[in-house]
Formats: C-alpha cells, sequence, structure tokens
C-alpha cells in the first residue's frame, strides 16, 4: 500500500516531524511487538519517560500483557489527545 498525502516517508505522530524518527512500541514490545508508530526522538523520550511506572516486562498471563498495553497506549494517547489540543489552541490565534 502506497503511503497517502504529501509525504511518502513517515513523520512523527505527534509532531509531524521528520527528522531523527524512531519506532515506538505503543502497547510494550514484549506485549504489542506489531504496534509500533514513528516518533522524533524528543516525543519518544517523553513517552518514556511518562510510561516509566508502568511495567512492561513479559508476563506469561495474557490478560496481565493487554493489561499493561492498555494503560501505556492509554498514556501515549494522552500525549497525542495534548498535542491536537496545542495545534488547535495555535491554529485559532
Amino acid at each position: 500500500m502506497k503511503p497517502r498525502g504529501k509525504s511518502k516517508r513517515a513523520g512523527c505522530v505527534i509532531c509531524g516531524s521528520h527528522r531523527h524518527l524512531q519506532w515506538h512500541h505503543f502497547g510494550g514490545k514484549k506485549h504489542l511487538a506489531w504496534a509500533m508508530m514513528p516518533l522524533c526522538v524528543a516525543h519518544h523520550l517523553q513517552v518514556h519517560r511518562l510510561i516509566k511506572g508502568v511495567d512492561l516486562q513479559y508476563t506469561s498471563d495474557p490478560v496481565e500483557r493487554l493489561i499493561r498495553a492498555s494503560i501505556a497506549i492509554n498514556i501515549f494517547l494522552c500525549i497525542v489527545h495534548q498535542a491536537l489540543r496545542e495545534a488547535t489552541l495555535a491554529q485559532s490565534k
């Protein structure tokens, strides 16, 4: 499938930057290894600082893995929502 839009390269899903991208396992690499998205270094570090208290160590319990992954995903979504709010406020000024 070809990417849509002006750019064919992925950008940070929070700020859109195309510089210094890193792939982030937003549900935890040991829980949802296939769930990744690009983040710039600054936002990748921010996400990791905020999920620092979430236990993302592997567990053989599939329900516990999903609970841990969903907590990490919700923290990530809060960061995305805040960035959208800030972008909207900046556009309205």
